[in-house]
């Protein structure tokens, strides 16, 4: 073969890049860490937020059985025996007759 036919490398300017497998090794291993570290993260915030709507659905049961007891307490205390009994030990007596008034039309309250 002639010299005219022979292809030769010609060598570019620039940058070159190539494979270093220290390089390489850093990086996964850091990259492995900070996924670790996402992962530990994200595990702890799941549980915190699982002791959080466990104590909240606790405090809603403690809730509703309050809110049952003091609903039955107002329905006693709004209970016929129970006025009956206020009734006779504050004295009170019932009236004879019952006096409404009437507002006519005309008839308002003035302001100074």
């Amino acid at each position: 073969m002639s010299k005219r036919c022979r292809k030769t490398k010609t060598k570019r300017p620039g940058l070159r890049f190539g494979w270093n497998p220290k390089i390489g090794i850093c990086f996964s291993v850091i990259l492995i860490l900070s996924s670790l570290i996402v992962y530990v993260v994200q595990m702890n915030n799941l549980a915190t937020g699982g002791y959080k709507i466990k104590k909240l659905e606790n405090n809603i049961t403690e809730l509703k059985a309050t809110s049952k007891e003091l609903n039955d307490k107002i329905l006693k205390m709004q209970s016929v025996q129970e006025i009956s009994a206020k009734v006779s030990k504050l004295e009170m007596v019932s009236a004879d007759q019952v006096e409404y008034l009437v507002k006519k039309a005309d008839q308002v309250a003035l302001t100074q």
